[in-house]
């Protein structure tokens, strides 16, 4: 992990509204110099969200093809992987 990556608690409790206001992408929570949580900003989180629901749906039709199951709406689909 890198350094400007990380917070620690103790800076959270005291530095809140400096932390949130700097935030950019994710940052690493330490408890006691241990990684207990992440925080992120908004538009970083809209993203992972999107990424995440992408490779679900890719992983959806990967398997529906292995197990030769068919989409009825390709379009739907697409939609969906692109959303």
């Amino acid at each position: 992990m890198i350094t400007q990556q990380v917070i620690s608690v103790t800076d959270l409790r005291t530095k809140t509204a400096q932390i949130l206001d700097s935030l950019r992408g994710m940052k690493y929570i330490f408890v006691n110099n241990k990684p207990k949580s992440v925080i992120m900003d908004i538009k970083y989180y809209e993203a992972f969200q999107k990424e995440m629901k992408q490779n679900a749906l890719i992983k959806e039709t990967e398997y529906a093809e292995k197990h030769g199951k068919r989409f009825s709406k390709v379009e739907t689909l697409m939609k969906d992987l692109l959303a």
